[in-house]
C-alpha cells in the first residue's frame, strides 16, 4: 500500500493531474493499493499508517517550488519522523520566466533541501520538464528523472498519432491566472472571434469566474471581467473549475489556444494541436520539453537581481505591471493569429512527430513508477 497526496481543490488542472496520475500508478503497479491524503493537510496524526506503507508518492503540479516544505506539502514536524521513502511524481518549478538568470537564481530553502535530499536519497525524484530537472541539479541535488506530467499521458491515445482537424469548427480558449494578463487577453478573444466567426468558441475558467472561495479579491475582480467580455463577444463561457467531468467537452473541440499550461497537454495527450500562452516558466519549460512553439505573454530582457521568491509575490499581487524589465505584452493577437494561421494553412506541421516524443517521454514515467 502506498500513500498518495494531491493537492485538488478548485483549479481543474489540479483534478486532471490527480486523476492522471492515478491512472498511471494503477495501471503500472496493478497489485497495489493507493490511500490518497490531500497534499495540504499536514500528516503528523496519519504517522501509523503512513509508516506501515510502501512510501509517500506525491503528485505532480508546480511542486518544486522554493519553500515547498513546508509551505506546499506540510508533511510532519520533523522529517524524520516519515520512516518510509518519499517520491515526488512528475512535479514543476514555478519561475517567474523561463530565462536563465531566473534558473540561476532559483534556490530552494534549507527545509525544502532536507525533503529533496530525503526523497533523492531512494531515487524519488522526478519532474516534467528540463528547466526544472537543472534548477534541482543546480541546487546540489541528486539524481533527478526527467518523467514529464502525469496529465501528458492519456492511456487510451498511446502509441496513436496525431489527430489533424480538416476544418475548425470549435476552439477552446483558456484564460490566464494572472491578473496581470487580464487585457491581454480581452484583446486576444476579440482577435479569434475576428478570425474564425463561424467556429464556437469557449472560453473557460479553469478557478472560476468571478469572487469565490478560494479566489483571491483581486483574481476574482479580473475572472469576472474576462468573463464579461467573453460573454459580450459571443463566446461560451465556461466554468470548468471545481469537477473534471466539465472539461469532458474538451474531448470533443478541435483545437485548443490558451494560458492553462494542463489544457495544453490535455490536448496534446489526445494528440490535438494546442497552442500555449506562456505566462511563466511553466509554460516555457513545456514548450521546452515537447521542442514546440509558444508566445511568451510576457517580455523580459533581465529579471535584475531581486529575489525571484519576492517577485512571484510582486506579480501575482498585481502591485505593479512592471517589475524591472519584466512586463506583460500589451497584445498578442497578431502574434497568436499569426502563428495558427501558419499552422492551419501548412497542415499543422509543427505537430509532427509530437506522438513520438510524448510516447518517448512515458517510457521514463513507467520505468520510473515501476521502479517505486
Amino acid at each position: 500500500m502506498y500513500i498518495v497526496l494531491t493537492g485538488a481543490k478548485k483549479n481543474v488542472g489540479d483534478f486532471l493531474i490527480r486523476d492522471r496520475s492515478l491512472k498511471l500508478l494503477k495501471h503500472l503497479k496493478p497489485t497495489e493499493e493507493f490511500k490518497e491524503f490531500n497534499s495540504w493537510e499536514p500528516l503528523d496524526e496519519k504517522l501509523d499508517i503512513v509508516n506501515q506503507s510502501n512510501g509517500i508518492i506525491i503528485c505532480g503540479g508546480p511542486g518544486y517550488k522554493q519553500d515547498m516544505y513546508p509551505n506546499v506539502y506540510p508533511l510532519t514536524k520533523n522529517l524524520d519522523d516519515i520512516k518510509v521513502p518519499i517520491y515526488i511524481l512528475g512535479a514543476g518549478w514555478y519561475g517567474v520566466t523561463g530565462d536563465q538568470e531566473v534558473m540561476n537564481n532559483y534556490k530552494f530553502t534549507e527545509s525544502a533541501k532536507a525533503l529533496l535530499n530525503k526523497a533523492a536519497q531512494n531515487n524519488g525524484l522526478s519532474c516534467r520538464d528540463y528547466f526544472t530537472k537543472r534548477v534541482v541539479e543546480m541546487n546540489g541535488i541528486n539524481p533527478i528523472n526527467m518523467t514529464g506530467c502525469p496529465v501528458l499521458y492519456n492511456l487510451e491515445y498511446l502509441n496513436t498519432g496525431v489527430r489533424k482537424p480538416s476544418e475548425i469548427k470549435t476552439i477552446v480558449f483558456t484564460t490566464p491566472q494572472d491578473p496581470l494578463y487580464a487585457n491581454q487577453s480581452i484583446r486576444l478573444m476579440e482577435s479569434l472571434k475576428k478570425e474564425f466567426p463561424d467556429a464556437k468558441i469557449y472560453a473557460s475558467f479553469h478557478r472560476g469566474t468571478g469572487r469565490e472561495e478560494g479566489t483571491g479579491l483581486l483574481e476574482g475582480i479580473h475572472l469576472e471581467k474576462m468573463a464579461q467580455e467573453a460573454e459580450r463577444l459571443g463566446l461560451e463561457v465556461m466554468d470548468t473549475s471545481s469537477d473534471l467531468s466539465k472539461i469532458d467537452f474538451y474531448s470533443e473541440t478541435d483545437l485548443h489556444i490558451g494560458y492553462r499550461v494542463h489544457a495544453h497537454l490535455y490536448f496534446l495527450s489526445e494528440r490535438k494541436p494546442s497552442f500555449l500562452i506562456n505566462e511563466d516558466g511553466r509554460g516555457t519549460g513545456f514548450c521546452n520539453l515537447l521542442n514546440l512553439s509558444g508566445i511568451n505573454a510576457y517580455k523580459s530582457n533581465s529579471i535584475g537581481n531581486a529575489s525571484v521568491k519576492f517577485q512571484n509575490k510582486w506579480i501575482k499581487k498585481g502591485i505593479n505591471k512592471s517589475i524591472g524589465n519584466f512586463k506583460a505584452k500589451n497584445d498578442i493577437s497578431d502574434e497568436v493569429i499569426s502563428y495558427m494561421k501558419e499552422e492551419i494553412h501548412n497542415g499543422f506541421n509543427r505537430f509532427n512527430g509530437i506522438d513520438e516524443v510524448i510516447d518517448g517521454y512515458y517510457k521514463n514515467m513507467k520505468q520510473f513508477i515501476e521502479s517505486i
